[in-house]
């Protein structure tokens, strides 16, 4: 299986939330929101990274970690980056 990183706009995630990760063609792909800080971006790919290793060994679906995800997002009412990022100190 291969491995794919992206870094890519927050509208482009595929449902309200900071990272995530599925498989496509034997491709696990794992995305985080342009944060506009590599070390925050890093972190929540090697997250993200990390949850999708864990979960494949104990072959957890994705689709069940996705409605996971999802009820997770909807629960805390998503992401708000520009509140996420206010808090930013170097």
């Amino acid at each position: 299986m291969k491995i794919k990183f992206e870094v890519i706009p927050h509208k482009n995630q595929r449902y309200n939330t900071l990272g995530d990760y599925f498989i496509v063609d034997n491709t696990c792909v794992i995305r985080t929101s342009k944060l506009g800080n590599k070390r925050y971006e890093f972190l929540v790919l090697l997250h993200e990274f990390i949850e999708w290793f864990l979960t494949s060994i104990k072959k957890i679906p994705e689709k069940k970690i996705y409605a996971y995800d999802v009820a997770f997002e909807k629960r805390v009412k998503g992401v708000n980056l520009k509140k996420l990022m206010s808090l930013e100190t170097n």
